[in-house]
Parts: structure tokens; C-alpha cells; sequence
């Protein structure tokens, strides 16, 4: 699976080794970006401090940031609906990562219930006998 499609394409199933590591990247790359969003603030704030407006380089970066922000909400919402597939639950319920504390508790459930794919498996070999 390509690195595309496993993180922004919602079609498929990924287990929960693959969710796990997936989740800790866009955990890691979600820091990356906060950090970086505090400097560029950290800098351009500490120069207009005496003028009302904000710099078109901050109104630039902090642009920039929201998007790898937006896109990085969008990567774990699509982890979220494959890992929902492969556990035999419905992807809508992948939204409710969307919501403070309980999705605590959905990331902690993806991680640890099974994965349906060797009932289906076992479905599969029985009918083609």
C-alpha cells in the first residue's frame, strides 16, 4: 500500500498494527506542525508589536499551517474509517473523532478490538467448498 493512499484515501482496511503506527505518525507530524506554528507566531509577533496590522509572511505561514493542519485531520479521519471497516463497524462512526474525550476512547477501542477479517475469511473458505 502506497503511502497516498494508506494515509488520504478512505477505501480499504488496515489492522491494528498498521493503525497503531499510522496514528503515532500523524502524532508525530501534528507536533512538527504545532511547534512550528508557535515559532512563526513567536517570531512575527515579537517584530509588530508597536503596528496594529499583521505581516503578509505571518498571514502567509499561518495559512500554510492551517492547511497541513486540515490535512492532517483528514489523514486520521480516513485511518479512523479503514480501521472502523476492518473492525466490522460502520465508517460513519469515524466522526466521533471529532469529539474532545471521546475520541480517547475510540482511538483506545480501534487499538483493541479484533479485526473481522478472519471471520470473513473463514465465510469465504466455506462457501467455495
Amino acid at each position: 500500500m502506497k503511502l497516498r493512499s494508506f494515509f488520504f484515501s478512505p477505501k480499504g482496511k488496515i489492522p491494528r498494527l498498521q493503525f497503531f503506527l499510522g496514528h503515532v505518525s500523524t502524532l508525530f507530524f501534528f507536533i512538527a506542525v504545532a511547534f512550528s506554528w508557535a515559532l512563526t507566531l513567536n517570531f512575527f509577533l515579537a517584530d509588530t508589536q508597536s503596528s496594529e496590522e499583521n505581516p503578509p509572511e505571518m498571514v502567509f505561514f499561518c495559512s500554510l499551517l492551517v492547511i497541513c493542519v486540515l490535512l492532517i485531520a483528514y489523514s486520521c479521519l480516513c485511518l479512523y474509517m479503514k480501521r472502523f471497516r476492518d473492525a466490522g463497524f460502520s465508517a460513519w462512526l469515524s466522526l466521533l473523532g471529532f469529539i474532545p474525550y471521546l475520541n480517547l476512547a475510540m482511538i483506545l477501542f480501534l487499538l483493541f478490538f479484533p479485526s473481522q477479517r478472519k471471520k470473513d475469511q473463514d465465510k469465504c473458505a466455506l462457501i467455495d467448498i
